[in-house]
Order: structure tokens, then sequence, then C-alpha cells
């Protein structure tokens, strides 16, 4: 890429393709200008294609882009992925470290989602399925209040 080439992407003011390479300040970074409205964008270069990145407003007016956070997909639940099978006649209930459940119970929880208990432990620990992984959960204890 290079000053003054005619680069494809979208303007944020008026949604129209073509765009002209104004300025190169690094090679990852190029200021480009709409050639319908004229606009000026700041835009990243990322393995050989031009995109445009999140700008961010700090306080004292000054304009930077904000790195792109990648999404995770969300895990998907298979209940025979469990080792116990969910007993579906018993309801889902919401999770709460003073609750008392029973192996393939349905739970929610409110950081992992749903669970379904595979294993008790111990009288307050217990094993519980979620589409992230098994992980071990408190019952039994009372609240502080």
């Amino acid at each position: 890429m290079k000053v003054g080439a005619e680069i494809e992407s979208t303007c944020r003011n008026c949604g129209v393709q073509p765009h002209t390479v104004v300025a190169l300040p690094n090679p990852s970074t190029a200021n480009v200008a709409c050639k319908t409205c004229g606009a000026e964008q700041h835009y990243l270069a990322a393995e050989g294609r031009v995109v445009a990145p999140i700008i961010s407003v700090n306080s004292s007016g000054k304009v930077r882009p904000t790195p792109r956070k990648p999404k995770k997909p969300a895990p998907v639940w298979h209940a025979d992925q469990s080792a116990v099978g969910a007993v579906l006649s018993r309801p889902v209930r919401p999770y709460d470290v003073g609750g008392s459940y029973r192996i393939g119970d349905r739970i929610e929880h409110r950081t992992y989602g749903l669970g379904v208990v595979d294993a008790i432990i111990d009288p307050h620990k217990m094993q519980v399925f979620f589409p992230s992984g098994h992980r071990t959960m408190t019952q039994h204890r009372p609240v502080a209040g």
C-alpha cells in the first residue's frame, strides 16, 4: 500500500466503498479519505487487507484506535457429554451455595450457565458439568447474614 492508492473499505459517514490513502504513519496503519464525501479516517492493515478499527475518544478529545477483542464462540451444551443424564422431570433450579442438590439435578449458574450435577464429592461439594467443562461447586453452606 502506498500514498495515493485506491482501496475498498466502507466509509463511516456515507457508507461508500472507494477510498484513497492519504498518509501512512507506520507500516500497519493508514489514513484514508472517502472519494465520495472526503471524510478522513484511520485504518489498520491486517494480513494484506485494510480494515476499519473501532475508534475511541478519551476525555481530552484525543482519538485513538481501540484494539478489538476476539469473541469466543459460546459453548454448546450437550447433555450426552455429562457423566450422568439430566433428570428432566425435575425443574431447573438457580444455583445457591446453601442449596441441596442430587445427582441429575439441572442448575442454572449466573456465570457458567445451565449445568447437570454429575457427582456428590462430599456433603458440601458436588461436581457439575457445564458447557465450558466440569466445575466443583459448593452446596449445604449456611449463608452469612
